[in-house]
């Protein structure tokens, strides 16, 4: 079974203009999406369509990651990531160039591996560099992505890299499952890709790695020799591109684009990737410093499984990527520039796996990485399985809830009223549990004292301990008129499931430390 781009049985943007108001799913990675006669007015038609397009190319429309509706979910495999991620479906397949597996698993609490280059087929994949690229499963699960791998995995005819598996036999990956004790592992901390790292990233890795060491797991902190020039004079992705394009559209049948330059000329790309696409097409590399590169891709992986041998190490570990996911509307992560460390696998070709760590303060995945050995894949897995029993990190997300008898959660309504001490002010509050969001508006009476601030916090019932930090200040000092609304984190859906919601007022002649005003289920 080869992972394969998915050919739609007729022009899809033909489909919008005739079907308005209908969600669609877009596979963009087709050549038949280039049949039409006017392929530019087709791009304006997808880009100001008005509802929801799901996409499975990059980089077309925002979405937002089921964790988190105000955060991107990485740029890569949107379509699928977020399916599973929401529990829409059980296992999502893509392709990984450098991340495009790995990152979203990491900000969507998924897990994701990178599987040895020609573990599987990328035969019918949109290319970015055939050197690079590869096919893999997102899931839910460890067990999950096993069984996926397990069909995937093998040799293909129709591409030249999985000849690495001829007459070899496949992974069993469901079978080693289980087989690996946490006690026993030796793993590289790669110490300067945590220095790099978000703060919030680091705990919850280290947090992980605690973990393993209390099982009985020893962790050295190290560096792989010369890393930074092995993989800055490694890197194919924009050099191959433009060739492999090329095949790809000649093999699968495009009729109206043969090139990227076609693409270009015509406009047939968002604006958001035409730095990419133009630099692309604008290299002229010699063929020698093309197989100078290759040849240090080889040096790499050397260096890399050097390092994990001279160690005794079953793997390196560090962040999937150092930061967070960033707030829709910011520029999107996913590049080693911005803290995604997907080269060391994607660079020399050996495994790496990416899975949940755990969560932040505020709600958000933090995914760990372990690259291993050449085909050490169903080890890998076997890893992050046993990390995933012990701790079970995954965590629905609260935007898809559960459907009791057919019936989606109602939104709550809380009416505000405030009379203490000449301080007067009403309001309104709606949480939308489907949408995460909490809407409100707040008035002061005219004749009210000066109010300072109305913050949000979590207040237990008397004496069950201390008002806590504000969730967000509802009501600046100078406003007596507002409105607005708020992402419902973690903490606000722990205050509300305990029926803690509470605001705190600080206002003229009130105590200093603030009147709690408690708003009950």
């Amino acid at each position: 079974m080869n992972i394969g781009a998915h050919i739609p049985s007729k022009n899809a943007v033909e489909e919008i203009k005739q079907r308005k108001g209908d969600t669609f799913q877009i596979f963009v990675s087709s050549p038949q999406m280039w049949k039409s006669p006017k392929p530019r007015e087709d791009v304006d038609i997808l880009q100001d369509y008005d509802g929801p397009i799901y996409v499975h190319a990059p980089y077309l429309i925002n979405v937002a990651t089921p964790n988190n509706k105000v955060r991107h979910p990485s740029r890569k495999l949107l379509k699928d990531t977020c399916k599973v991620a929401a529990s829409f479906g059980a296992v999502g397949l893509g392709s990984d160039t450098c991340g495009s597996i790995r990152i979203p698993a990491a900000f969507n609490n998924l897990v994701g591996l990178r599987p040895t280059k020609g573990l599987s087929s990328i035969h019918g994949i949109l290319p970015l560099a055939h050197t690079q690229d590869v096919g893999g499963p997102l899931a839910r699960s460890a067990e999950d992505l096993a069984i996926v791998l397990d069909i995937v995995s093998g040799f293909d005819p129709a591409d030249p890299a999985t000849e690495l598996m001829s007459g070899r036999p496949a992974p069993q990956f469901r079978e080693t499952l289980g087989t690996v004790a946490p006690g026993s592992l030796r793993l590289g901390k790669l110490t300067r890709y945590f220095s790099t790292a978000a703060d919030p990233v680091t705990a919850e890795i280290d947090a992980a790695l605690e973990w393993f060491a209390e099982q009985g797991a020893e962790i050295v902190e190290l560096e792989v020799p010369d890393m930074d020039a092995l993989l800055r004079d490694s890197d194919v992705l924009s050099i191959e591109f433009p060739p492999d394009l090329e095949r790809y559209l000649a093999t699968f049948g495009a009729e109206e684009i043969n090139s990227l330059e076609e693409v270009i000329e015509r406009g047939l790309f968002h604006q958001a990737v035409s730095g990419v696409l133009r630099y692309s097409a604008s290299l002229n590399v010699s063929d020698s410093d093309y197989q100078s590169r290759l040849s240090m891709r080889s040096e790499l992986r050397a260096a890399i499984e050097r390092t994990l041998g001279e160690n005794d190490l079953d793997g390196l570990v560090y962040p999937t990527i150092g930061q967070l996911p960033v707030r829709l509307g910011d520029t999107q992560t996913g590049d080693p520039a911005t803290g995604a460390n997907c080269t060391l696998s994607a660079n020399s070709g050996l495994p790496a796996i990416s899975f949940p760590a755990g969560f932040t303060d505020d709600g958000l995945p933090v995914g760990i990485e372990i690259l291993g050995s050449m085909l050490s894949d169903a080890e890998l897995l076997a890893i992050a399985d046993s990390y995933e029993k012990a701790n079970s990190i995954r965590r629905p997300p609260a935007v898809t809830p559960a459907i009791v008898q057919g019936v989606l959660p109602q939104v709550l309504s809380r009416v505000i009223e405030f009379n203490e001490g000449n301080v007067q002010f009403e309001g309104i509050m709606k949480i939308d549990l489907l949408k995460n969001e909490m809407r409100y508006s707040l008035a002061v009476a005219p004749d009210s004292k000066t109010i300072y601030a109305v913050t949000l916090v979590r207040a237990p019932a008397q004496g069950g301990g201390q008002v806590q930090p504000a969730m967000v200040n509802l009501l600046p000092p100078q406003r007596t008129d507002v409105s607005g609304e708020f992402y419902l984190t973690a903490r606000f859906r722990e205050a509300l499931n305990a029926d803690e919601l509470a605001l705190r007022i600080f206002a003229e002649g009130l105590d200093p430390s603030g009147s709690v005003l408690a708003l009950p289920n």
